[in-house]
């Protein structure tokens, strides 16, 4: 067999490899796996602008959540909040670049103009935890990332760089979704941008209709990694726990059955 070259339209930085083929395969000839290259089509990401990121974005931070979960910190409280976003106005710091307490503020008085409620479990009036707050810089890495490695969280989070603040995989989907879903209801309602398509499209449907919540994310993992270290004594006792509610549940419609076998011979007919 030979080596022949296998160039790939859809390889980035015109790397080339090589490939085996049968002897006597012209040089010329491509590889039979070169027609599928343009079915490699990599995702579509909701990109912004500089101009979106200062009129849409610029205030956008998590929300704050009703549980004490992995990554949180404790709120400040609402005044606190307000007089540090006042110094931030008057001493012409970005809020994106402003302190968690903020960007709690902006969040907390953007989410009452709104009117708008969380929907995951414990998603109560009490809030009292919030995730690290972003900045332009940290969001413009995010997006960098994900559109290189086709939106893979969890290689995005590997490659995470150092001097940016620690974030969970979790955290990178919240900020990434929260931050398309704003863009894709600024741009509806500006009506100045060319209408989406294809897969792009189905992409920002998928993001109006299921927004990612965070806390129901980190509850449901919390939940399963609890399941799965279960031990075998208290699967077998839930297992006859089980057993004991099924005959429970056959006694009781064997008994049912048997009470209106015996009152049926005792029906009278209101004709009769």
């Amino acid at each position: 067999d030979d080596n022949h070259n296998n160039n790939n339209s859809n390889r980035d930085a015109g790397a080339e490899l090589s490939v085996w083929v049968r002897r006597g395969t012209p040089a010329g000839e491509s590889h039979p796996l070169a027609p599928f290259a343009r079915f490699n089509k990599p995702p579509r990401l909701v990109q912004y602008s500089e101009s979106e990121f200062r009129e849409h974005l610029a205030t956008l931070q998590p929300l704050p959540i009703g549980h004490n979960l992995p990554g949180t910190a404790p709120a400040h409280s609402d005044a606190a909040a307000a007089a540090a976003a006042a110094a931030a106005v008057d001493s012409s710091l970005p809020l994106a670049d402003a302190p968690a307490s903020v960007s709690v503020a902006a969040s907390k008085s953007e989410r009452a103009a709104s009117g708008t409620k969380g929907s995951g479990p414990g998603r109560g009036a009490d809030r009292k935890y919030v995730f690290a707050a972003w900045s332009k810089r940290e969001t413009d890495v995010l997006f960098e990332l994900l559109a290189r490695f086709d939106l893979r969280f969890h290689v995005v989070h590997d490659r995470w760089p150092d001097d940016c603040v620690p974030r969970s995989v979790d955290e990178l989907k919240d900020r990434y979704y929260a931050v398309a879903k704003r863009v894709l209801e600024a741009r509806a309602k500006a009506k100045s941008s060319a209408p989406l398509s294809g897969a792009l499209q189905k992409h920002a449907a998928a993001i109006a209709a299921n927004p990612f919540d965070v806390e129901y994310e980190l509850q449901r993992k919390e939940q399963l990694e609890k399941q799965y270290w279960r031990s075998k004594r208290e699967l077998r006792n839930e297992e006859e726990l089980v057993r004991r509610a099924r005959r429970i549940d056959a006694s009781l419609k064997r008994a049912s059955k048997e009470r209106s076998r015996i009152q049926k011979p005792l029906y009278i007919s209101p004709e009769a």
